[in-house]
């Protein structure tokens, strides 16, 4: 009898009756990507190994499909395109084989064969199986053992399981959660969900620190009292008081201003905020939750980030997988967001089960395709098809689809092929004020290459290295810190900080504070 999909997700124990999550066995399964009926991407069945050495058959009426945690009776795909004769699966040693028989078409990873091997590194990355051009199922690890509790985070991967079990843990905790991944992987979702099961009473505020101006940042986070500086005509409660209670999210905290950091680590530290241009302090009970696509460390090493305060924000750290690493999510993330597309246009019954809903070689390049730009890239493209294919029989995908989907990912974690010589990296760094994440961006990469060609480049200063001599001579001769970031080739806010690192004054000859 095949094995239920719904056991990974129902074995009752309590949590000493399993090991760590980290080391529960990890299983071959498979996940349904395409179903003339919609409602049935996400559909799982688990292949175990079978003592005796038979086969799992796959056919139309073989093997039966349930979404985890379910109580649904699990169902075979019942796809009339499919095959009654089975394709014989078998797992074995960590590894899932497949063999089809003779008038069966079936495609791995865009490959006709007529047997494969996915050994357990073709498992992890998630391999696309087509059967009889009909149903389109993601070969990949499953894990048994108890599920962790339901948040607000679609996908059924063990990785999205990884950050359910940590949201659990630390939710009712006091302690900052630092929220780390790449940009668009839905790093704000969790931090709403951690909140969502902390049970405070407060509000749930959020705001990207990257989109304050410097000038009104400390305003907007701590308050300010009237008169305080100009335009200030009234008082101001800041963000940390009207998260008293509740939950502050931070986003893009590696962007935060440099002498705002310095304010954030005292609040982080005493509970109690002290609005500008008063010298009360006001006691406040906020959970601050932080999230990041940047090294952190590294901008801590070359003086762009105060550590203190890094020390403090990894409270916990949640980090969130890219979807390239679960790809048995994205099916059910494009039905998710083609419903909320389709309703924003008024047509959320084309998600119908006859069949047309998305063709099936599109569905196929969406969940092969690598996401540079995560959920947030996924979604943009299914608002394209939507769009582009409004008063159409079908949902298609368009040129600029087509296009991105035949593209290479624009910025890479490794340097590019064609390696930048020394002069473009410091042009770029030259062009933005010396600023890595604004020199990465206008070179298409990621910000951590961009950081290894910078910190090799024999030009670049790290200001963190900068002597309390070779500062103050530079503020002496340039007058203020922009004259003497671009002097010693730094950005401003690593300026400031290495500034207040060494305790010297950012004022003309930069007299000790200390």
């Amino acid at each position: 009898m095949p094995p239920d999909p719904r056991d990974a997700e129902t074995v009752p124990a309590s949590a000493s009756d399993h090991p760590p999550a980290r080391a529960r066995p990890r299983l071959a399964a498979l996940t349904v990507a395409h179903h003339r009926d919609p409602r049935r991407v996400g559909e799982r069945a688990l292949i175990l190994e079978q003592e005796s050495g038979a086969p799992v058959l796959l056919a139309r009426h073989a093997l039966a499909f349930a979404h985890p945690g379910s109580s649904a009776e699990p169902a075979p795909l019942a796809d009339p395109r499919m095959s009654r004769r089975p394709v014989e699966l078998r797992a074995r040693g960590g590894a899932l084989e497949l063999a089809a028989p003779d008038g069966v078409e079936l495609r791995v990873d865009g490959q006709r064969v007529s047997s494969a091997r996915l050994d357990a590194d073709a498992l992890a990355a998630g391999a696309v199986i087509e059967v009889s051009r009909a149903v389109v199922l993601v070969a990949h690890h499953a894990q048994l053992g108890v599920r962790p509790a339901r948040c607000s985070i679609t996908g059924e991967s063990v990785a999205i399981d990884e950050v359910r079990r940590a949201i659990t843990r630390v939710a009712d905790l006091a302690v900052p959660v630092l929220i780390e991944g790449e940009s668009g992987v839905g790093k704000e979702r969790v931090a709403r969900a951690v909140h969502e099961a902390s049970g405070r009473e407060g509000d749930y505020v959020a705001v990207n620190v990257a989109t304050l101006p410097p000038s009104l940042a400390a305003s907007e986070l701590f308050g300010h009292a009237r008169g305080s500086f100009t335009g200030a005509t009234d008082a101001h409660a800041g963000l940390f008081e009207r998260a008293d209670g509740g939950t502050l999210f931070l986003d893009e905290i590696g962007e935060i201003a440099a002498d705002v950091q310095a304010m954030l680590l005292r609040v982080l530290e005493q509970g109690e905020v002290r609005r500008l241009g008063t010298s009360r302090a006001r006691a406040v009970d906020v959970r601050v939750l932080a999230a990041t696509d940047s090294d952190l460390g590294s901008m801590v090493t070359r003086g762009d980030f105060r550590g203190a305060l890094l020390h403090r924000l990894r409270g916990f750290v949640i980090t969130v997988p890219p979807l390239r690493a679960r790809r048995e999510d994205v099916p059910r993330l494009v039905v998710e967001l083609l419903r909320e597309e389709l309703a924003a246009t008024g047509e959320g019954h084309r998600l119908t089960t006859d069949g047309a809903w998305l063709d099936r070689a599109t569905l196929v390049r969406l969940v092969r395709h690598d996401w540079p730009g995560n959920v947030r890239q996924l979604r943009g493209v299914l608002r394209q098809i939507v769009v582009s294919s409004r008063g159409e029989p079908a949902l298609r995908a368009d040129d600029a689809v087509e296009r991105l989907l035949d593209s290479k990912p624009a910025a890479s974690d490794a340097p590019p092929d064609a390696p930048l010589d020394d002069a473009a990296v410091l042009d770029a760094l030259r062009a933005h004020g010396w600023s890595f994440t604004a020199a990465a961006r206008a070179l298409g990469l990621s910000k951590a290459a961009f950081y290894r060609l910078a910190e090799a480049h024999p030009e670049v200063r790290i200001a963190s290295t900068l002597s309390a001599d070779e500062l103050r001579d530079a503020l002496a001769a340039h007058g203020d810190v922009a004259g003497a970031a671009a002097a010693l080739r730094v950005s401003e806010r690593a300026l400031k900080l290495r500034l207040a690192a060494l305790s010297i004054s950012s004022g003309p000859g930069g007299a000790s504070t200390g």
